[in-house]
């Protein structure tokens, strides 16, 4: 049975997720918790089975679904209709399980007293269902004073489930973004001061709650980086066009709004650093800004050595084109500070300033060698050497300067392999590519084979080397299967140095290697077979 599968504290904490997942003042949701109710009744649930905290069933509608519910992190259930999250299958699979534990009629009198309860709140008097400042679409005092509002009406029916940060993203944030100015430039700044407000509070959320790693990371993430993809986006399309002077008095007084990514919470630091290095590049960008923040920061460095202050001033000189003090300042980072650099190196190349770049790529160049052999683990480092060889391909390509691309694929090898390897292919440098194949322990069986025919095509010599590698280590296994692998790879050989014209030198080759190995009966007889030596 049910009953006794499940907790009741499991299944009664569901439902309560389910309910602050579904407005009270939505038709559509009571809509949907009737049909739910109804499949729940004709016995449409079937199949349902149980692993841990984890639910599975068939609901049988039009055409029958499979509902996975997570009663623990009920947004992270699924169902395999079309609708969105939470469906109508959902609520009926969740009804079967409720009704285990108590009657269905006592979930839907809550469900009813609660939708009750939202319509009373909403009954406020006049003075409190404005703000208390008049709305200007251009004032950053009325945004903010908005944003306040909204979060206050949020916060008077704010779910007391982990659901928290998923009720304020999913409502809070639509109602700051039904305000938005009409005038697209306003438009854009006003949405990134919302996605700020909303990301604001859910980190306050955050350090109220103190998530564990599996929530944080597998839940609330998601919606964190929704609010900063957001901010992101519109910073994109704002720096297509130059900003109208008309904005330049929001632009100031914004500065003390962003300041707040800073200390707001000590979650998502990269994030919130990202983010405000982003603001500052793309929209305060102005020689006297960034000189007076720069005081700012380095007062706050004294008063508090937060390192989120520290590494904003790294980001006020690059600003203002301080790069060797930056450099020197960087030297008391770890080796994993390779990666701070690549925003930075970023915006230079969307600023097509080559000779900048050519200066930082010279830096980073001379970081490699550290980076690559810091403990960090192996997949990220392969991921930074992959995205920088790829800023650096662009530099390369634009500089026609290939040297310092190869150079640095040199030097970050074994996690450059596969740039450096097409980089080498690419431009026939066949000779090289055999000395990478077998300095990185390649087998030839590893080789693609259509790449075998190109190299035997354009430069037979350069072959010649793998497969003198690629003989001496299979007659080392010193089996018989090997054996046969290394006559056979003689055989190909041998057609190399016919195509070279160099029989005799192959003949030599061929007799050194039997003599070498004429204790090794197996490895004489397969030659025999193969006719490359005769019988005695």
């Amino acid at each position: 049975m049910l009953q006794h599968e499940l907790d009741k504290e499991l299944i009664l904490q569901a439902g309560e997720q389910l309910q602050d997942m579904l407005s009270p003042n939505s038709e559509d949701d009571r809509q949907l918790m009737k049909k739910g109710l109804m499949l729940y009744r004709q016995g449409s649930v079937y199949n349902v089975k149980i692993d841990g905290h984890t639910v599975k069933a068939n609901v049988q509608d039009v055409t029958p679904v499979r509902v996975v519910l997570e009663l623990d992190f009920f947004t992270m259930s699924s169902c395999t209709c079309p609708a969105a999250f939470p469906c109508r299958h959902a609520a009926a699979a969740f009804l079967y399980l409720y009704a285990s534990t108590e009657a269905v009629g006592t979930y839907m009198d809550a469900w009813n007293t609660k939708a009750q309860r939202a319509i009373l709140a909403q009954l406020k008097p006049a003075s409190k269902l404005v703000p208390s400042v008049s709305w200007k679409e251009d004032s950053l005092e009325s945004w903010l004073a908005y944003f306040e509002f909204e979060y206050e009406r949020w916060a008077e029916n704010r779910p007391r489930t982990v659901q928290q940060l998923q009720s304020l993203y999913n409502h809070y944030y639509p109602a700051l973004k039904k305000k938005a100015p009409k005038d697209a430039d306003l438009r854009r700044f006003y949405l990134i001061h919302a996605n700020l407000a909303v990301l604001f509070q859910m980190l306050r959320l955050l350090n109220e709650t103190k998530p564990g790693e599996h929530l944080l990371h597998n839940v609330y993430h998601s919606y964190l980086e929704e609010c900063i993809d957001t901010i992101t986006y519109e910073l994109r399309e704002m720096r297509k066009f130059a900003l109208p002077f008309s904005i330049d008095g929001l632009l100031k007084d914004s500065i003390e709004v962003f300041r707040r990514l800073l200390d707001v919470s000590d979650y998502m630091q990269y994030e919130r650093l990202s983010v405000y290095r982003s603001l500052w590049t793309a929209l305060l960008n102005q020689k006297k800004w960034v000189t007076d923040e720069a005081e700012w920061l380095q007062e706050k460095q004294n008063e508090e050595m937060k390192p989120e202050y520290g590494l904003a001033l790294l980001h006020m000189e690059y600003l203002l084109g301080n790069d060797d003090v930056l450099f020197e300042k960087m030297e008391m980072f770890s080796d994993a500070g390779f990666v701070v650099l690549y925003d930075w190196v970023e915006d230079i190349i969307s600023r097509k300033n080559w000779k900048r770049a050519g200066k930082w790529f010279s830096h980073m160049h001379g970081k490699i060698d550290a980076y690559i052999n810091s403990d960090l683990p192996y997949e990220e480092k392969r991921r930074a050497i992959r995205y920088y060889l790829d800023l650096l391909g662009d530099y390369s390509m634009q500089s026609k300067d290939e040297r310092l691309y190869e150079n640095a694929c040199r030097a970050s090898l074994p996690f450059s392999y596969a740039e450096y390897h097409h980089f080498l292919v690419n431009r026939k440098q066949f000779k090289t590519w055999a000395e990478l194949q077998l300095l990185l322990g390649f087998e030839l069986y590893e080789i693609d084979r259509d790449l075998l025919k190109v190299v035997e095509k354009e430069s037979p010599e350069s072959l010649l080397t793998v497969y003198h590698h690629a003989i001496r280590h299979e007659i080392a296994q010193k089996t018989r299967s090997n054996y046969k692998f290394a006559v056979r790879y003689l055989k190909k050989a041998r057609t190399l140095y016919k195509k070279l014209k160099k029989e005799s030198q192959f003949e030599i080759y061929l007799g050194k290697l039997a003599h070498e190995h004429r204790r090794l009966r197996a490895f004489q007889e397969e030659l025999k077979r193969g006719k490359l030596i005769h019988a005695e």
